[in-house]
C-alpha cells in the first residue's frame, strides 16, 4: 500500500490513527494552522506524488442537520411534536444524526416517558454535545446513549454517569471504505447487512 496516503484534519486525529492502524498504513505527516484572519493553512509534509490520498475530517460544530418531527424554537432549543404508536411498557429507541444541544432527543424522551415507555435508548452518529447538552441529559429520562467516534467526546460528557454515553468506533468501517476505494472496489456493499459474508 505504498500508493495510499491518509492524512488527518484537526477535528479527530485519534479516529484517523485508528483507521490507519486498521488498514496497516502510517498516518501521513501534515500541519494544520490558522491565520489571524480565520483562514486555514494546510501543509503536507509527505510526498504525495502518484498517491491516492484520503483526509479524515469529520463533521464538527456548527453543522445543524435534523430530520425529525419537531419544531425548532431557536438555535439551541427544539421540541418533539408527535409520538406515533404505542410505547407503553416498551423499550423506546430514538435515532438522530447528531446530538448537539440534546434538545430534540430530550424532548422526544420526555414524550416517550409520559406515554409509559419503560426504557429509552438514544443512538446518534455524531455526539457533539454542545451548549446545554450535559445539563439536559443529566436531567433527562434517557437510560443510555450510543454515539460513534466521529467527534471526540468532551471531558464533561465522558465523566457523566447517567445517562451513560457509549462510543462505537467507525474506524474499521471507514478503513474498509478507504481500502475498497483504493482497490477500485464497490463501497456500497459495506452498507448491506450481510457484507462480511460477501467479502
Amino acid at each position: 500500500m505504498h500508493n495510499l496516503a491518509v492524512f488527518t484534519g484537526t477535528a479527530n486525529p485519534q479516529l484517523a490513527q485508528d483507521i490507519c492502524n486498521y488498514i496497516e498504513s502510517p498516518l501521513r505527516r501534515g500541519v494544520v494552522a490558522h491565520f489571524p484572519d480565520g483562514e486555514t493553512m494546510v501543509k503536507v509534509e509527505d510526498d504525495v506524488r502518484g498517491k491516492d490520498c484520503f483526509i479524515v475530517q469529520p463533521t464538527s460544530p456548527p453543522v445543524n442537520i435534523h430530520v425529525t418531527d419537531k419544531r425548532r424554537i431557536n438555535g439551541e432549543d427544539a421540541e418533539a411534536l408527535k409520538l406515533i404508536g404505542d410505547v407503553k411498557d416498551k423499550h423506546v429507541l430514538i435515532f438522530d444524526d447528531m446530538i448537539s444541544t440534546a434538545g430534540t432527543i430530550n424532548s422526544a424522551a420526555i414524550m416517550a416517558n409520559e406515554h409509559g415507555a419503560n426504557k429509552i435508548t438514544v443512538f446518534a452518529t455524531h455526539g457533539l454535545f454542545t451548549g446545554k447538552a450535559r445539563e439536559r441529559l443529566i436531567n433527562s429520562k434517557i437510560d443510555d446513549i450510543y454515539v460513534t467516534d466521529t467527534v471526540p467526546l468532551n471531558k464533561n460528557i465522558k465523566e457523566m454517569d447517567s445517562p451513560g454515553v457509549k462510543v462505537v468506533s467507525v474506524a474499521k468501517l471507514l478503513g474498509k471504505a478507504i481500502l475498497r476505494i483504493y482497490q477500485k472496489r464497490s463501497v456500497s456493499i459495506l452498507l448491506e447487512s450481510n457484507y462480511e459474508d460477501r467479502m
